[in-house]
């Protein structure tokens, strides 16, 4: 048996009463950890009682959360976790199938992007997700729109006086238009509102006047009618003015003469011209001897007849175009086939 003194046993005593505060020292820190929250950087002061940790206050603090970074496959994938975790948070880095970096949390079947939406003066968290699930964010489409699904399309009644502005920078134009016909009514706008609207064919030709030259036959304008004030056409020698199918004329006729100052047309008869001498040449025919002046005969010293380059008397009657060739017997008094028969004629 062993003994003790009394010093050895107040030293031993006064050992195993350290040891046990120390022990229950330990238990009590302990379990005020367990129930404490916790506060990481900024300025000292109160914990939210809601938060199990709370980041510094923005008084001081310069820093942030940083997320873990991770490379997702898709939204349907866990990788790179094992399984599905609801409530996980992750930043993912890489654009590939159905993700795009940016912050995604998981629901326990998949991950869903975190996107903020500004809207207006106002910033919204919306979750980027299927076609039906952003449908209900647009509430309606008027005023000229449609709604079809999430997408909002160009179609519709107007249910207010609608404005668009255009410039010479910034012109409207609608491309692919079918071709029309000429029943269909035309597009106009008020000069005064700018207002669109139509008018009908019939309508149209109804409100056109036409004059001066011109004239309406159905649906047709054509040239042809009154002049109702002096009217110019410019030519030069490019841009000339022709008129085909013209008829042949008469010796009788006018002629169109040109005035040298201003150009307008006029026409002068053949009596004003002064004496007008015509040629005329035909070939005979075999026995023949009467033969068709060029004009109506008004004098016989008007008229000198030739056959074959040699001048022949005639017989002819004032007020007739019609002479007879006086010829010797040697011709048997009539001319031969081919004979060149020339005939000149003053008036």
């Amino acid at each position: 048996m062993e003994h003790f003194s009394v010093s050895d046993l107040w030293k031993r005593g006064i050992a195993g009463f350290k040891a046990i505060s120390s022990l229950l020292l330990a238990v009590c820190l302990f379990s005020v950890s367990v129930k404490a929250q916790t506060k990481i950087g900024g300025v000292p002061g109160p914990i939210n009682p809601y938060a199990y940790l709370q980041l510094g206050d923005s008084g001081t603090a310069n820093k942030g959360l940083l997320v873990a970074r991770v490379t997702l496959t898709a939204t349907t994938q866990a990788a790179p976790l094992g399984a599905h975790v609801a409530g996980m948070v992750v930043y993912n880095l890489v654009a590939v199938n159905d993700v795009v970096p940016g912050l995604y949390y998981n629901d326990g079947t998949r991950w869903v992007l975190i996107a903020a939406v500004q809207l207006g003066q106002s910033a919204y968290l919306r979750i980027a997700d299927t076609a039906a699930m952003l449908a209900p964010y647009l509430n309606d489409a008027q005023n000229g729109l449609h709604k079809s699904g999430q997408i909002a399309k160009l179609g519709g009644a107007l249910i207010e006086p609608t404005n668009i502005g255009t410039s010479i920078a910034n012109p409207l134009s609608i491309s692919g238009l079918q071709s029309g016909t000429n029943n269909d009514s035309i597009l106009v706008v008020d000069p005064l509102t700018n207002n669109l609207r139509f008018i009908s064919k019939a309508s149209l030709l109804n409100a056109l006047y036409f004059n001066n030259g011109l004239t309406r036959n159905g649906d047709s304008v054509q040239l042809g009618g009154t002049l109702t004030h002096p009217t110019v056409i410019n030519t030069d020698p490019v841009n000339t003015l022709s008129i085909k199918g013209l008829p042949d004329g008469q010796f009788t006729d006018s002629i169109v003469t040109v005035a040298p100052n201003t150009g307008t047309l006029r026409k002068v008869s053949p009596a004003a011209l002064g004496t007008t001498m015509v040629k005329q040449i035909s070939l005979a025919t075999a026995g023949q001897t009467v033969f068709t002046t060029p004009m109506v005969i008004t004098s016989l010293d008007k008229v000198q007849v030739f056959r074959n380059g040699v001048e022949v008397p005639f017989n002819a009657t004032v007020g007739t175009s019609q002479i007879t060739l006086i010829l010797f017997s040697d011709t048997n008094n009539a001319c031969f086939d081919g004979d060149e028969i020339k005939i000149y004629q003053w008036q």
